[in-house]
């Protein structure tokens, strides 16, 4: 079918999103004093002394995240190719289902911070100004798109929708921690969001009724939105009806500036219960954006009803062979499933805000090392995510560095994050770090189990 693209644009963002978790945040590094940019998860953890990042190589992050492995959807077929999961004898449909869950999330994100200072103001006043472009993508896959993929059964099919959704915006932001007393340490950031690029596809839901033996039937809603960029359209003519019709062939990004404004706070505290514990809890990303230059395209929506191929001759052009009943079929399904531009429309959409509670335990004294929980969770819609990791941080008294590790698991699967941060002198720390160590990746230089982030940066004191 000429528009199982849609199918496949969907599929092939869950295997090569490795392009750009939500905004960076490294948190491995949560703990770690020395890591100045751990204000992007709390902006109460500020720094004990004034900064700034080297322009562009300041702080770098690459990210992707996914509830699947690529080694569940793509196999080997001993010829240097590969077989996907709708091959036969690759993977069984219970196997699949099993991998697949609930649904496959994937997240990708790359973070470019092209300027960042922190001064110190006073003992109690820390200010921070920021500038950074960040990329993010993110798809869902509902589980039964891959049921039917996989081998489609004599029965009726409910697909709760599948999205994919990429944007890129430029970030300033501004942000002050102030020290109430001696315990309790309080910080906010305020954020301008300038739009760059944004695209969106969602299938919603989707019904296939494929249980009666003399018709099947099938309907539902797909919409593609688009800021930065613009479809590409051609005007197809029908095989059996008369007429023609406009579809969307592709989407391109041809209209870089700014195609969208919007605003975001993050706001967070620090607690020291007594000498050895300080509890901690943020919010970040609390706001929208709004997309001035939307485009949007939609499909017809026209219900695809097949009752088979009726009284069939060998007479082409008669209305009743085999090729002129497809030709019909193939027109019908085309109403339901192509995209047809429908011009502008503002598009206003709220940022997935991610809270996080921490508490760490001091052992300084003893170990040259804290202890650390972090709880993270993402509220996105069909993209949220959940995480737990524990944290242990060594710096020892006598050598300029920081050691985190730090195990994880998370609507993800199970990782483990380490992180280093060394000071050459005085003014200079280099740090790097990785939330999801991977330790194998394919061919196009993607985690074989989809889960993988690298962060590197450096700052000089002022």
């Amino acid at each position: 079918m000429r528009h199982a693209h849609i199918y496949i644009l969907i599929m092939c963002s869950l295997l090569t999103a490795h392009s750009v978790t939500s905004s960076a945040q490294l948190r491995s590094g949560y703990f770690m004093e020395s890591y100045n940019a751990r204000n992007n998860i709390n902006p109460a953890m500020h720094s004990d002394s004034s900064y700034w990042y080297i322009p562009v190589l300041g702080h770098t992050e690459v990210s992707m995240q996914s509830t699947i492995g690529l080694g569940d959807i793509l196999f080997d077929n001993g010829k240097g190719g590969l077989y996907t999961f709708m091959t036969d004898g690759t993977i069984s449909k219970a196997e699949l289902m099993d991998a697949v869950g609930s649904g496959v999330k994937t997240n990708t994100s790359a973070t470019l911070t092209l300027a960042n200072i922190g001064r110190r103001l006073s003992n109690t006043r820390f200010q921070t100004m920021g500038a950074a472009i960040k990329i993010n993508g993110k798809a869902f896959i509902d589980k039964d798109l891959f049921d039917v993929m996989k081998d489609i059964e004599n029965r009726d099919y409910r697909l709760s929708g599948s999205s994919i959704d990429v944007s890129a915006m430029l970030e300033l932001s501004y942000g002050e921690a102030r020290k109430i007393n001696d315990r309790l340490t309080a910080g906010a950031k305020a954020k301008l969001l300038l739009g760059l690029i944004n695209a969106q596809i969602k299938m919603g839901q989707t019904n296939i009724d494929m249980a009666a033996s003399d018709q099947w039937t099938a309907s539902g809603i797909a919409v593609a939105n688009m800021s930065g960029g613009s479809f590409k359209n051609e005007t197809k003519q029908y095989d059996a009806n008369t007429g023609t019709y406009e579809q969307v062939k592709d989407m391109r990004f041809d209209k870089f500036g700014i195609n969208g404004i919007g605003v975001a706070i993050d706001a967070g505290i620090s607690y020291k219960t007594d000498e050895s514990w300080t509890l901690s809890a943020a919010v970040t990303d609390l706001g929208f954006v709004s997309w001035f230059n939307n485009r949007r395209a939609e499909n017809h929506g026209d219900t695809f009803i097949f009752n088979g191929f009726q009284n069939t001759s060998y007479n082409k052009d008669d209305g009743y062979s085999v090729d002129d009943q497809w030709d019909a079929i193939h027109d019908d399904l085309m109403d339901l499933i192509h995209l047809e531009e429908k011009g502008k429309k503002n598009l206003t959409r709220m940022l997935g805000a991610t809270f996080t509670l921490g508490a760490e335990y001091d052992i300084r004294d003893y170990a040259d090392m804290t202890l650390g929980a972090l709880l993270t969770h993402r509220q996105d819609g069909d993209y949220s995510w959940t995480e737990a990791r524990i944290n242990g941080t060594y710096t020892p008294q006598k050598l300029p560095l920081s050691i985190a590790i730090s195990p994880a698991i998370s609507t993800f699967g199970v990782s483990l994050g380490m992180m280093a941060t060394v000071s050459p002198s005085k003014n200079t720390t280099l740090f790097l770090g990785s939330d999801h160590l991977f330790f194998k990746v394919n061919p196009q230089m993607i985690p074989t189990g989809m889960n993988g982030n690298i962060m590197l940066g450096m700052t000089m004191g002022i």
